[in-house]
């Protein structure tokens, strides 16, 4: 932590303050730090009480799983299929999207999140064409 300090001039005749800022660096913070919280105790002298201000660590964290669902045997023409992405462990809960170039044979429904936030699943049916060999599915 690095201690910056000024002085400030006193107002209408009073005594110049001094002002002591502290810049706190956590470089090597860890999923776990997520929700944390940090603690600044600022005290002078005995004669005095300390003041304090918590802060909590708020992280944005990527997923650590993702999967695709719903595509294990291969794909026929004209009969649909029911996808499933989901994704596990992000913060905030991540915004899915489906997409396939090129093609309207995609139909998504609206993202879910567990009530932990932890899991977010998007549903889509995809009904192919012959135009649609070799294209490729994506969850992002």
């Amino acid at each position: 932590a690095s201690t910056p300090t000024h002085r400030a001039r006193g107002r209408g005749g009073e005594a110049p303050t001094t002002v002591v800022g502290v810049i706190l660096h956590l470089p090597s913070l860890r999923r776990e730090d997520n929700g944390r919280e940090v603690t600044c105790v600022a005290s002078n002298t005995n004669l005095t009480n300390a003041q304090s201000h918590t802060i909590s660590i708020q992280m944005y964290l990527p997923p650590l799983e993702v999967s695709v669902e719903g595509v294990e045997e291969p794909l026929r023409a004209g009969v649909e299929a029911g996808i499933l992405c989901r994704t596990s462990g992000s913060t905030p809960p991540a915004q899915l999207t489906w997409n396939i170039t090129g093609s309207a044979a995609l139909t998504t429904l609206p993202a879910q999140s567990s009530l932990d936030q932890n899991t977010t699943i998007r549903r889509g049916r995809l009904l192919p064409s012959p135009d649609d060999h070799g294209r490729t599915l994506t969850c992002t």
